[in-house]
């Protein structure tokens, strides 16, 4: 394809694929996609069970990953790829749901989010279990989130931001009821300047 892509109302259910992602796969750099008003229930793939994406901009809203699992790779729900570590596009994922994506062999995070500047908002990941880490962030122009909540995952940790990332701002979290894997897990492993506002740790 050449040019955006938009996949909006769709209900994707016991999709399986033997590559990367389970029921939706974009490998585009200069093109925006987005993913809105959809399902995603039991999808299988071998890298980002749910979704693999590698584009110019993303937005995700108004979705709900039910049980999304890798078979090879390293993410379960969703593997989200900006096109380089430089870049200043932005990702969005609003309003959505990551729930019950469980551990797999090889499946160490539940999310992983690569470059840009990502802006995530009113997000719930819930009943997730991952070898290593809910939410992966691979990003080094900015991260804001707000209203999102992490209950009832169990992880070796929760949340990772990496060494050369700018500015991570958390705002209303909610986090709450959530396990260590391992004796040594931890919620953040943060290597960059980071603001907690108004968030609920318990």
């Amino acid at each position: 394809c050449g040019s955006d892509v938009l996949v909006s109302n769709c209900f994707f259910s016991v999709v399986s694929w033997n590559e990367n992602g389970g029921a939706l796969f974009l490998e585009k750099a200069k093109i925006g996609f987005s993913l809105i008003d959809s399902v995603l229930t039991n999808c299988t793939g071998q890298n980002g069970g749910g979704v693999y994406c590698l584009s110019k901009t993303q937005f995700l809203s108004n979705l709900c990953f039910n049980s999304c699992l890798c078979t090879v790779g390293n993410v379960n729900a969703a593997y989200l790829h900006l096109a380089d570590k430089y870049s200043t596009e932005n990702r969005e994922i609003i309003s959505s749901s990551f729930v019950s994506c469980y551990e797999t062999v090889n499946g160490w995070d539940t999310i992983e989010l690569f470059y840009g500047i990502d802006h995530t908002e009113d997000t719930n990941m819930s009943a997730c279990n991952a070898n290593d880490y809910i939410c992966l962030i691979y990003n080094y122009k900015g991260f804001f989130s707000k209203r999102c909540t992490f209950s009832n995952d169990m992880s070796t940790h929760q949340i990772w931001s990496p060494p050369e990332g700018s500015d991570f701002n958390f705002k209303q979290w909610n986090v709450c009821n959530n396990t260590q894997r391992v004796s040594g897990g931890a919620l953040f492993i943060n290597y960059s300047p980071m603001t907690c506002e108004e968030c609920i740790f318990i």
